[in-house]
C-alpha cells in the first residue's frame, strides 16, 4: 500500500469541516491559543474561584480539548499515524494515541500558581505534544478496548521500573498494535 493511499484517508478524514463559529459579519476561526485559555480559565473557575462541581470542569475542558484537534489541523502542527492494515477511509477510527481522559486528569491537578498567560502557554504546548491522532482499524480500537485502554494508559507507563514508563506508545505496545502503525502525515 503506498504513501498516496494515506493522503486519500487524509483527505476524506479532514473533509468533515473547518474549525470555527459564524458570527455577524462572517466567520471567526478557532485558534489553538484561544482554546488554552479557555481551558486555564475554566480551571481557574472551578479550583481557585471554587465555582461549579468537578464534573463541570471535566465537560468543558473535555470538550475544549477535543476542538484543539481542529486549528492544531489548520495550523499544520497535527501529528498523524495510521495502522497498516486499513484498507479504505470508511473503516479509519480515530483515536488519540494519549487518551483525552488521561490529558484531562492531568490538567485538573497541574499548579495553577503561574500566571494565566504562562498556564495557557504550558497548556498550549502540552496539548500539542499529547494530540497525536492514530487511525485505526476497528479490530485494533477492540484489541485497546479489551486491555481497557479505551480511557487510560496502562498501569506500566506510570512504573518508573517499567520499559513504559513515560512511553506515549505504551497502550500501544501493550495491546499488541503498536507494529500495525506505519506512517506520520503531517497535516
Amino acid at each position: 500500500m503506498g504513501y498516496g493511499h494515506y493522503v486519500n484517508i487524509l483527505s476524506h478524514l479532514k473533509s468533515a469541516g473547518s474549525a470555527g463559529v459564524m458570527q455577524q459579519g462572517g466567520y471567526v476561526a478557532l485558534s489553538t491559543q484561544g482554546i488554552a485559555h479557555q481551558i486555564v480559565s475554566s480551571l481557574m473557575t472551578y479550583r481557585i474561584d471554587n465555582l461549579g462541581t468537578v464534573n463541570d470542569c471535566k465537560v468543558v475542558i473535555n470538550h475544549l480539548i477535543r476542538k484543539f484537534s481542529e486549528p492544531l489541523t489548520k495550523e499544520g502542527l497535527q501529528q498523524i499515524y495510521y495502522s497498516k492494515n486499513l484498507t479504505d477511509q470508511t473503516s479509519a477510527i480515530k483515536e488519540h494515541l494519549f487518551p483525552v481522559n488521561e490529558v484531562m486528569n492531568h490538567f485538573l491537578t497541574m499548579s495553577l500558581t503561574i500566571s494565566k498567560v504562562d498556564l495557557a502557554s504550558l497548556v498550549h504546548d502540552y496539548l500539542v505534544n499529547a494530540l497525536v491522532i492514530v487511525y485505526v482499524t476497528k479490530n485494533e480500537d477492540n484489541k485497546l478496548n479489551k486491555c481497557g485502554y479505551q480511557k487510560s494508559m496502562p498501569e506500566d507507563y506510570y512504573n518508573p521500573k517499567s520499559p513504559l514508563y513515560r512511553d506515549i506508545w505504551a497502550r500501544y505496545k501493550s495491546s499488541d498494535i503498536y507494529s500495525n502503525i506505519e506512517i506520520e502525515v503531517a497535516a
